[in-house]
C-alpha cells in the first residue's frame, strides 16, 4: 500500500505541474493515476466487507469517474462529473450514519456546509451557463 501512497503522492506534484504548464495530455494521465492510486490505497487500508467500508469504496469509485469526467470539456462532462462527486458524497455521508456519527455534531455542520454549498453552486453555475 505504501507504494500506492507514494504513486498518488508523485502523480499529484506531476500534475500540478501538468496544469502549470498547460500539458493536458500529462494532466489527464497524472490525474486518473493519482485518482485511481488513492482510491486503492484506500480501499485496501478499509480491509473490511461491512457496510461502511463498502459505502466509503462505493464513494471511492464514483469520485474516480467524477475525476475522470472533469477532464473533459464540454458541459455535459462536467455537469455529469459533479452529479458523480455528489453521489460519492451522499454514499459517504450514509456511511458515516451507519457508523453511528453523532447527530448533535453532524447536524450543525451539514447545515454550514450546505450553506456553503449553495454559493459555491451558484458561482459554479454562473460560470458554466455562458459554456
Amino acid at each position: 500500500m505504501n507504494i500506492l501512497l507514494v504513486v498518488a503522492c508523485g502523480s499529484l506534484v506531476a500534475l500540478l505541474v501538468a496544469e502549470w504548464r498547460r500539458m493536458q495530455r500529462l494532466r489527464a494521465f497524472t490525474k486518473v493515476l493519482c485518482s485511481a492510486s488513492f482510491c486503492l490505497a484506500a480501499s485496501i487500508a478499509l480491509q473490511g466487507v461491512d457496510t461502511f467500508s463498502v459505502l466509503l469504496c462505493m464513494g471511492f469509485g464514483v469520485s474516480f469517474l467524477g475525476d475522470v469526467l472533469l477532464l473533459f470539456s464540454k458541459k455535459s462532462a462536467f455537469l455529469l462529473g459533479l452529479g458523480f462527486f455528489l453521489l460519492a458524497h451522499l454514499f459517504y455521508a450514509t456511511a458515516f450514519g451507519v457508523w453511528g456519527a453523532e447527530l448533535s455534531v453532524v447536524g450543525p455542520a451539514l447545515g454550514v456546509l450546505g450553506l456553503f454549498s449553495v454559493g459555491v453552486a451558484r458561482w459554479l453555475w454562473s460560470s458554466i451557463a455562458g459554456t
